[in-house]
């Protein structure tokens, strides 16, 4: 199934209109384009060689408190969706309603849907966890679908005031969609572009930035679960990092910090050891652009 909107259609054409802007300097906006499908791929700026560990990867967050069980599952499945959750454990109607409209192949339900995010070098979506869980390349199928945003931002404004019926939901939902080999730097160019407009050249951060910030991510739609041997890493942010040592550095020297505190402290030990021993390495992210070592 080939998706209706033509990413690359409307990448050249969102190109073309900031070319023809009187404050883009000549060559810019292919310029800028062109720097978003080689962080896209892993390049450097003035390279084509690929970084094995860079590029765009699917990833998912997840709470430190999780970690063990995930690399230790006890069931079928290490990485749970909203569906697999034990009773009385239930799924809104409204994440219901969406999950139904979303376009996937034949023979899939809402039910096999794992919803990650693409991500170049940050943490991911940390509303939903500090750990961010990074997938191979190998563990993201070529054909896997991806979404132009977030899937919630089909039943919010503006585009809430066209999708008030299932009908209409659909129909939304069947626009907003791509694919991962065909689709994946049209649609990075596009949300690159609406986020910075810039008379300069993008660098790597801007780019990696833009792609994912804060909750307003390209939804990838995983179809079934994954387990700590589809991981490339696990990354942490640098806050995230300061705020456990400065819990340690309380401990010793006070004041003393708050409960809640030593809890996710030590739960966060306990994620790291639990990836350690599954042979995922923990990394903390200190910035988005490119890093010597």
């Amino acid at each position: 199934m080939k998706p209706p909107t033509d990413w690359a259609a409307l990448r050249a054409a969102r190109e073309a209109r900031i070319a023809a802007d009187p404050e883009t300097p000549g060559g810019m906006a292919a310029a800028n384009s062109d720097m978003v499908a080689r962080v896209v791929a892993g390049m450097g700026p003035d390279s084509r060689a690929v970084s094995p560990e860079g590029g765009a990867r699917a990833v998912a967050n997840m709470a430190s408190d999780h970690a063990p069980a995930f690399c230790n599952p006890t069931g079928p499945k290490a990485y749970l969706n909203a569906y697999d959750l034990p009773a009385p454990a239930t799924v809104s109607a409204t994440r219901q309603r969406v999950d139904a409209a979303l376009p996937l192949p034949a023979g899939y339900t809402q039910q096999d849907i794992y919803f990650l995010a693409l991500e170049v070098n940050g943490t991911g979506v940390r509303f939903y966890g500090d750990l961010c869980l990074v997938l191979k390349p190998q563990a993201t199928a070529a054909d896997v679908r991806i979404l132009n945003g977030n899937s919630y931002d089909l039943v919010r404004l503006p585009l809430s005031t066209r999708t008030g019926t299932d009908t209409a939901l659909r129909s939304e939902a069947a626009r907003f969609w791509g694919v991962w080999r065909e689709d994946l730097t049209s649609m990075a160019t596009l949300k690159v572009f609406a986020a910075r407009r810039s008379e300069r050249r993008f660098t790597t951060g801007q780019v990696s930035d833009a792609i994912l910030d804060d909750e307003d991510y390209l939804e990838v739609l995983r179809l079934g679960s994954f387990d700590a041997s589809d991981l490339q890493e696990v990354r942490i942010t640098a806050a995230s990092a300061a705020a456990e040592a400065d819990a340690a550095e309380r401990m010793r020297h006070g004041p003393t910090p708050s409960a809640a505190s030593l809890l996710w402290r030590r739960r966060r030990r306990d994620a790291v050891a639990a990836f350690e021993a599954a042979g995922v390495p923990v990394r903390v992210v200190s910035h988005s652009g490119r890093l010597k070592s």
